[in-house]
């Protein structure tokens, strides 16, 4: 059984991502939180959160999984989110 979600950005003064998934069982999942600091990870403070997001198919080696790419505001850069848990930064210093 294949499972679909989507990724939510709740951007302003949270930062948070959330997963929204619909179970194929029983049990219905719903939302969980994906992400916390999804906007700004290294400022103390920050109002803005992460703006539009996608998933990257293209590395061959997981492209079943795929990995979110992210537009963090408050760095103003958009990342990929690594399998590990890493952010690698695509692309740096976007302008506003």
């Amino acid at each position: 059984l294949g499972r679909g979600y989507i990724l939510l950005s709740q951007s302003f003064q949270s930062g948070r991502i959330w997963r929204w998934e619909v179970g194929g069982g029983p049990i219905a999942i719903g939302k969980t939180l994906f992400m916390e600091n999804s906007g700004c990870r290294s400022k103390q403070t920050c109002d803005i959160g992460s703006g539009a997001i996608a998933i990257d198919f293209h590395d061959t080696e997981h492209s079943q999984e795929g990995r979110p790419v992210i537009a963090e505001w408050g760095e103003n850069r958009i990342i990929r989110l690594e399998l590990t848990g890493a952010r690698t930064p695509l692309v740096l210093n976007v302008p506003s």
